[in-house]
C-alpha cells in the first residue's frame, strides 16, 4: 500500500485526529495491509484484543453474543482501544465480502508511543474526543 494512501486514510480515524503528519507516517511505517476472504472472523468476542484494523475494501458484521449489531465498510475500523489497553473485544468481527485492512499490531504501536510523549497526550485527546462523541450519541 502506498504510504502517503495510508496517512490519509488513517487521518481519518478519530484516535489519530491530532497527529501531525510525521506522526501518522510512523503508524503507517508499522501498519501492515492484510487480505482477509468473505467469512473470516477477524476478532473474536471474548478474546483479548491484539490490534487495530481499518477496513480498507471490503464489509464486515460486527456480532455481539450470536446477534448481528453493526456493518463495517470501507473507512470503518475496530480494535481501537486493544491499541492502548490490550482488553478483550467485546465484539466479533467477521467479514462478509473478501477485505483488506491496514493493521497494527498492539506491540508495535506501543513502541511508537513508548518515548514520544507528544504522541501519547494527541491519542489520549483522540481518546476523550471518542468518549464524548459516544456519550453525547447515548443521550441523544
Amino acid at each position: 500500500m502506498d504510504h502517503v494512501k495510508a496517512v490519509e486514510q488513517l487521518r481519518a480515524v478519530p484516535l489519530f485526529r491530532d497527529f501531525s503528519d510525521e506522526e501518522l507516517g510512523h503508524v503507517a511505517e508499522v501498519a501492515k495491509r492484510v487480505e482477509f476472504p468473505q467469512g473470516r472472523t477477524v476478532a473474536n468476542q471474548g478474546e483479548t484484543g491484539v490490534g487495530f484494523h481499518l477496513i480498507v475494501e471490503g464489509s464486515a458484521d460486527v456480532i455481539q453474543d450470536g446477534t448481528t449489531i453493526g456493518h463495517l465498510g470501507s473507512g470503518d475500523y475496530f480494535g481501537e482501544i486493544s491499541l492502548i489497553d490490550g482488553g478483550t473485544r467485546s465484539a466479533s468481527v467477521t467479514t462478509t465480502a473478501p477485505t483488506t485492512t491496514l493493521s497494527v499490531a498492539a506491540w508495535d504501536f506501543s513502541r511508537l508511543i513508548e518515548h514520544n510523549n507528544g504522541m501519547m497526550k494527541k491519542l489520549l485527546i483522540g481518546l476523550c474526543h471518542m468518549l464524548r462523541t459516544t456519550r453525547a450519541q447515548q443521550q441523544a
